[in-house]
C-alpha cells in the first residue's frame, strides 16, 4: 500500500473520521458486482484527491515549517507518546479499516479487512502518527488531549463517534445532493 493512502488512512482514524462510498461504488454495491478491495481504494483515492500538477523527481516534496520551540521537541514527543497510549493507532486504523470494508460487497468483507490489516504497517503508522502530534501540537495542547481522553466520559464519547456519523451523514449526503441537482438544473434555492 502506498505511503499516501496508508496516511489517508491513519488521518481518518485519527480523526474519527469515516469512508462513504462514491456513487458508482454504492451503484455497484446495489447491482450486486464484486469489487476488488485494491480496485475499491483505488478508485476511491482517485475521486477524493484533488488533482495534483506532477513535479519531476528530483524535486523535493516540501514539508511545512514547525513553528514550534525545538527545546520542547523531548517533551511534545514523549506526551505524543502518552496519547497513543490512550488512544492506539492499531484500534483506530483498524476502526477506519472495518469502516472502508462497508463499501464492499460483503462476502468480501473479511478478505478486505484481513489483507488491509496484513498489508499495514502499524509499527510505521504509528510512529508517523507519533511524529507529526509531536509537529503539530503543543506541549499544553498534547496535555489537555491527555487530560480529555483519559477521561472515562471522552472514552465513551469516542466509542460514540460511529453512532453519531451514521445518523449524520446520510442527511448531508442527502442535503448535499439536493444542492447538486438545483445547481445543475439551475433550480433556485
Amino acid at each position: 500500500m502506498n505511503n499516501k493512502l496508508a496516511g489517508k488512512i491513519l488521518m481518518l482514524a485519527v480523526l474519527g473520521g469515516f469512508l462513504v462510498a462514491s456513487p458508482a461504488q454504492a451503484a455497484e454495491e446495489a447491482a450486486g458486482e464484486a469489487v476488488s478491495a485494491d480496485q475499491l481504494l483505488l478508485d476511491r483515492k482517485a475521486s477524493e484527491e484533488p488533482k495534483e500538477e506532477v513535479k519531476p523527481a528530483e524535486e523535493p516534496v516540501a514539508k511545512p515549517e514547525s513553528s514550534q520551540d525545538p527545546s520542547t521537541l523531548a517533551k511534545r514527543l514523549e506526551l505524543a507518546q502518552k496519547m497513543h497510549e490512550i488512544r492506539p493507532t492499531r484500534d483506530q486504523v483498524d476502526n477506519a479499516i472495518r469502516r472502508a470494508s462497508e463499501s464492499v460487497p460483503p462476502k468480501d468483507k473479511d478478505a478486505f479487512i484481513a489483507a488491509m490489516s496484513t498489508i499495514l504497517n502499524y509499527k510505521a503508522i504509528e510512529r508517523i502518527s507519533i511524529d507529526a502530534m509531536a509537529e503539530v501540537y503543543t506541549v499544553g495542547e498534547l496535555e489537555a488531549m491527555i487530560e480529555y481522553y483519559s477521561k472515562p466520559e471522552a472514552k465513551s464519547a469516542t466509542a460514540k463517534v460511529r453512532d453519531w456519523a451514521a445518523i449524520v451523514q446520510p442527511e448531508i449526503n442527502r442535503i448535499i445532493d439536493k444542492a447538486m441537482m438545483r445547481v445543475r438544473t439551475g433550480a433556485p434555492n
